[in-house]
This record gives structure tokens, sequence and C-alpha cells, in this order.
């Protein structure tokens, strides 16, 4: 044989040599470590159902500031987004034209009041006349019909006059309450038509309250009254307590939702007009168990799933799960009071792989898992 050829057949074993001896050592497997895990053991419970959507608050004495007469605008007395007390001048209209109008109706009453004394003194001679026999019984009948048209005249004129009173006093425009006077809507110098200008608005902001709408789909058959319990989310994610005033007994047949409105007890940092979260107990979830939301797989059929630790393996189980509840998920079916649910790791564990739990859902491990 060549030598050429007898190196070839040399290198050809040395490689097949190396190949086989790799392939036994790749052959020879680690063993899996446990999976280090927290549980939480489950018992039942009756948790409260809410139903979350957005509202939007108004004050609870929010009111449009129109002017009852009609004139020319002449001042704006208040600095808008100011507080004002109940009473407090917010605006002027031109004063001369209801002054005048004002004078006049006095005057007039003047003379009514005048002409009707006259006409009492004629009844008073009249009377006399008669009673001597010096006049006719119709110089009498006369008499006292000019002194009762007399008497008329003169309400109807001081009745007048009064409402010139009235008419002037409305020229200045003054706050129907405490509160938060808002943006004015018109300046000096605009023509205002009374009950249709609209000048300003004013909130209450110490006693606001929500509207919202929830459908009546979400709602089932929940019975709704003024007494389940609200709550109102706000910017920082407070939940500040609300008292349900008002709940429609219908259904809008548009939207297919039912009006409600609930006061805000103390509405700190809430602003009318604001959206807000609203958060209303609709019922009650009886005999149920809370788990962690991380602790539940979606999976993707679209049910889902939990892990259970039994002896040293972990087990999924599928479940029923309801609404949430803060940071946990309601689980209706699928587990058994002092089940140990997996609450982290999800992503590592299977079907019977070995987990370890240095907790043992102990109630301490299950309070830090919550």
């Amino acid at each position: 044989m060549p030598r050429k050829w007898y190196k070839i057949i040399l290198a050809a074993g040395l490689s097949a040599i190396c190949v086989l001896g790799c392939s036994k050592k790749t052959d020879t497997k680690a063993p899996t470590k446990p999976v280090p895990v927290t549980t939480l053991a489950v018992t039942p419970e009756d948790v409260p159902e809410w139903h979350e959507v957005m509202g939007q608050t108004e004050g609870a004495d929010q009111v449009e500031i129109r002017s009852q007469v009609s004139g020319i605008l002449k001042r704006q007395l208040y600095k808008e987004g100011e507080f004002v007390r109940r009473g407090q001048p917010l605006f002027i209209i031109d004063q001369a034209p209801f002054q005048a109008d004002l004078e006049a109706a006095r005057a007039a009453a003047n003379q009514a009041k005048a002409q009707l004394e006259q006409a009492d003194r004629e009844l008073a001679r009249t009377r006399r006349l008669y009673a001597q026999q010096a006049v006719p019984q119709k110089d009498l009948d006369d008499a006292q019909s000019t002194a009762k048209v007399a008497r008329a005249a003169l309400k109807a004129a001081e009745a007048k006059a009064a409402a010139s009173s009235i008419s002037l006093s409305h020229t200045q425009i003054t706050a129907p309450a405490d509160g938060i006077a808002g943006m004015a809507l018109v300046n000096p110098g605009a023509l205002i038509t009374a009950q249709s200008t609209q000048l300003t608005t004013l909130t209450q902001k110490k006693d606001l309250k929500v509207v919202f709408a929830i459908s009546d789909r979400d709602l089932g058959n929940a019975s709704m009254t003024l007494g389940n319990a609200v709550e109102v989310v706000n910017s920082d994610g407070k939940r500040i307590p609300a008292k349900l005033d008002y709940v429609s007994q219908s259904v809008t047949p548009d939207l297919g939702t039912r009006q409600m409105r609930a006061k805000i007890t103390s509405p700190a940092n809430i602003l009318s007009g604001q959206f807000v979260r609203v958060r209303i107990q609709t019922g009650t979830e009886h005999a149920v168990y809370k788990v962690p939301q991380a602790s539940v797989l979606q999976l993707s059929d679209g049910t889902y799933a939990v892990y259970l630790r039994e002896g040293n393996k972990a087990k999924r189980v599928p479940v029923e799960v309801g609404p949430w509840d803060d940071t946990s998920w309601i689980v209706r079916k699928g587990l058994k009071t002092g089940d140990h649910v997996i609450t982290d790791q999800i992503l590592r564990l299977r079907d019977g792989r070995e987990v370890t739990d240095p907790g043992k859902g102990s109630p301490a491990a299950s309070r830090a898992a919550s």
C-alpha cells in the first residue's frame, strides 16, 4: 500500500474515534435541578364583586348663572376661579333704565294714592248729603264706585312699583350658593337677554357628584339599589367612598345602559367635570378563591390554568376564573381548600417538573405571595 494511502486511513480512524468519544460525552445529561417556587395555600372566601366604569363629576349645586333681566352688562365683580360666598355680587347690569322705571312707577303710585284720597273725600261728602236727603241715591252709588276704582288703581300702581324695584335688584347678579365661580362667558358691554344668556357657572367643590352609566348586559341579574357600595378612584389611585343617590329604573334604548349618580363624601384631588374611575359593587362571589394574577396562565384555546405543588412536583390544573379583585384573580372552579398554588417561576414550569418550596405554603408564605 502506498505511503500516501496509509496516512489517509490513519487520519480517518482517529477522526472516527474523536466523534464517538464526543457523542458518548454528549449523551451524558446532568440531573435537572428542582425549581425553587413560592406557593399560596388557598381557602374559599366570599369576595365582593365590583364593576368598574368611567364617570364624570359635577357639582351638587352646579348651576348656570343667568340674568333675570335684559340689559347691557356693565361690570364683572369677581375673579374667575375664586371661591365666592352665597349672595356675593358677580355681575352688574346697567341700572339706569331700571332706576327710571322704578321712579316712574313710584310717581304713578303716588298719583293713584292722591286720587284715592280725593275719591274717599268725595264719598264722605256724598254720604253726608245723602243723609240729609240733599242728593239722590245715584250720586252716592257713583261716589262709592269711584272710590273703589281709585283703590284698585292704587294697588296696581304699587304692584308695578314693587315689580320695578325687583327688576332693579336683579341688575345685581349674585351667587346662589357658596362655590367656585367659573370663567365669565360674556364681556362688559355685551347685551344680556333675560333667562337666555349664560354668564358663568358656579360649582360647589365640597359636594361633588359623579354621573356614570353601566351596560345592562354587564349588570346581568344584579339588583341595583341606593344601598350598593360605590367607590371613586382619583388620579392618584386613591379610593374615595361615595353613596348612590340616583339609580335609573329604565334602560336607555339607544345605548342599552342604566344611568346612575353618586355623591362623593370627601372629594380629595377631584375637580368638577373631571373623568374618574367608578367602582360599584354588583354582587358577592361566594366560596371562591383569590390567587395572584401572575399565577394564572391563559392558554391558547382561551381557557385558564394554574400550577399546583403536589409533593415535590408541579401539576397544571384547569380553572374557571371570574373578575379581577385588585391584584388578585378570582377562581370559581378548579381549586379546593388547602391546594398550594404556585405563584412565581410560572414560565419555567411544566407538568411533572420537580419544584422546591422552602415555605411549604405556610401562612407567612401565603401572605407574602398575596
